[in-house]
């Protein structure tokens, strides 16, 4: 499935590839292309990261992965008509044993640290960004949560977070345009509409 929306997919928590710098032309169909020669993929997914588009990219046999990343990072890709020309960046994402010594990226989430180990950090006047518990996901499809979140004001970014198995767990983060938005409207509207 073709996942173009900004902020659709939250991170794998397979080991994947992670690829940066294609344009906003590209979708699952020319990833797809351009990662044919190491043995098909296996997903795609697309999301929002730091205001860039970014790939998680699983291939059907892990093992190519070295290779990939080796053959592709900062490789001019495409023909100029199937698959619009870019160079890309593409780096082993999540916990590998493909690895080959160097760091693996680990994403740790402060707000689910048990509380003598959460660092204390004081709210800021420009926060944007707010971990939410207890979200709906019963009674939402993915897309529907996040029209769902929109209602109360402009999205930069929805990050739903997923359980081992990959299936949401009803918390992720929700960051808004603004600090007025993020925590005047939203906070208003969730009292307003009784959710705790």
């Amino acid at each position: 499935m073709d996942q173009t929306r900004a902020g659709a997919a939250a991170p794998p928590t397979e080991p994947c590839i992670l690829v940066r710098g294609f344009p906003a032309s590209w979708r699952e169909q020319q990833v797809r292309l351009v990662f044919a020669l190491f043995g098909g993929i296996g997903s795609v997914r697309f999301a929002s990261s730091t205001g860039e588009r970014v790939a998680y990219v699983e291939l059907k046999n892990k093992e190519n992965m070295p290779k990939a990343v080796e053959q592709l990072h900062n490789t001019k890709v495409g023909d100029g008509e199937l698959i619009e020309e870019c160079v890309v960046s593409c780096e082993l994402f999540g916990d590998s044993e493909f690895s080959d010594g160097r760091a693996a990226r680990r994403t740790i989430f402060l707000d689910e640290l048990r509380k003598p180990k959460r660092p204390e950090l004081k709210a800021d006047p420009e926060d944007r960004e707010v971990f939410m518990t207890g979200l709906p996901i019963k009674d939402f499809t993915e897309d529907k949560l996040q029209e769902w979140l929109a209602g109360f004001g402009a999205l930069e970014e929805v990050f739903l977070l997923r359980d081992a198995d990959r299936r949401l767990n009803a918390k992720g983060y929700v960051r808004f345009q603004t600090h007025r938005v993020g925590y005047g409207t939203f906070f208003q509207g969730i009292r307003l509409k009784g959710l705790k």
